[in-house]
């Protein structure tokens, strides 16, 4: 083991780190082990060791590094961001329940946190009456408050929503629609003669059918077996930049017909459209790159496009951000409207813990689409 005394040990990381910058994982990863043997104790190490790990998808070397890292840095010096690391690296690595098991262990570090993971964990009895819908979807914008509106209506019983999935759920849309134009090819259908043969079979009725099973275990997850849960859903921003395809010219009216689609797709489905000041949306640094008139003549188009496609339809709700958090009378008509108990204490035990995007770094390769 080479000797590296501490003031060397300190130039060296930042030689280590110089060198994960630059792409040069094994420059890194040497530099670093080097250190660590020199420095069991040295956590900066491990955690260089952790992040070139994580560059190589080594998920479980990952995992137990970061473990390592937050074992051997006083107590003082923890990070909250080593834990959302390992849990990370656990999911990463398919290592699901040491994950769950992480993640409970992070919500008993005090009440306060204790309280929300009892809250929002559905660990209902399944005594609480099931609420009116199957489904709940939040649909909102960046910035709109939607996170914390997602964390209250976890504090219901049976009711589980997920964040944001990258409005995958377009992508079934996209099919289904395709399936539609290759319709036209029916006639050539019926033989093995013809060029398009069994194209009669590819229906909007049977891939819907297939479909809808598959998007709710996708949301269920890891609690697909938990009978406590009985209605599931989730929030999305994704929708001022409607497509998916970079540079795709879709127009955006077309979101009335995309949300008539997932009320298809999810049966039963209560559509929760949430709001904020749209001058205050537009003072959010997630939109410095845009003209503020501009946010707010985008976002009261968007929320015309919502009002078209709720008018008649009983199935849909809106409640605003300051409503939400001021907790009066809107958000309890919001639970009246889903027909799930008002609980005022759980309620705050979801209001008293921050909830927002930036919490969680998204991947390096992940880059920001508008509307987020």
């Amino acid at each position: 083991m080479t000797d590296i005394p501490t003031s060397a040990a300190t130039a060296l990381r930042k030689e280590g780190e110089q060198a994960l910058a630059d792409g040069n994982i094994e420059a890194a990863r040497t530099t670093f082990q080097s250190i660590a043997e020199a420095h069991p104790q040295d956590f900066h190490a491990l955690a260089g060791l952790a992040r070139c790990a994580q560059r190589s998808s080594q998920w479980s070397e990952a995992a137990e590094l970061w473990k390592a890292v937050r074992d051997t840095a006083p107590p003082e010096k923890h990070n909250s961001n080593w834990d959302m690391n390992i849990i990370d690296a656990l999911t990463k690595a398919d290592r699901r329940k040491e994950a769950r098991r992480e993640i409970e262990t992070y919500w008993e570090r005090t009440p306060q946190q204790r309280r929300y993971w009892e809250v929002v964990s559905n660990v209902a009895d399944g005594s609480a009456a099931k609420i009116r819908f199957d489904h709940v979807l939040i649909v909102s914008y960046g910035r709109s408050g939607s996170t914390i509106l997602q964390g209250v209506l976890n504090s219901i019983n049976g009711l589980l929503i997920r964040g944001e999935n990258g409005n995958i759920f377009y992508e079934f849309f996209g099919l289904l629609r395709n399936v539609d134009r290759l319709q036209r090819y029916s006639r050539s259908g019926f033989s093995p003669s013809f060029a398009w043969f069994g194209i009669t079979e590819l229906t909007y009725s049977r891939l819907i059918h297939d479909l809808r099973p598959m998007a709710r275990q996708w949301l269920l997850g890891d609690q697909a077996d938990n009978p406590a849960v009985t209605a599931v859903g989730f929030k999305e921003v994704r929708y001022m930049d409607f497509s998916l395809e970079e540079g795709s010219s879709t127009p955006k009216d077309e979101l009335v017909d995309y949300l008539a689609f997932l009320e298809e797709l999810f049966p039963n489905a209560a559509f929760v459209f949430n709001t904020r000041d749209p001058g205050e949306v537009a003072k959010s640094g997630w939109w410095a790159d845009e003209d503020p008139s501009t946010v707010i003549a985008e976002i009261a188009e968007l929320e015309a496009l919502f009002s078209e496609f709720a008018v008649d339809r009983s199935n849909c709700c809106q409640i605003d951000y300051a409503d939400v958090v001021k907790k009066g009378a809107a958000l309890q008509n919001l639970f009246v409207f889903l027909g799930a108990e008002f609980d005022e204490q759980r309620i705050d035990a979801v209001l008293e813990v921050p909830h927002s995007y930036h919490r969680v770094q998204p991947p390096e390769h992940d880059s920001r689409p508008r509307g987020i």
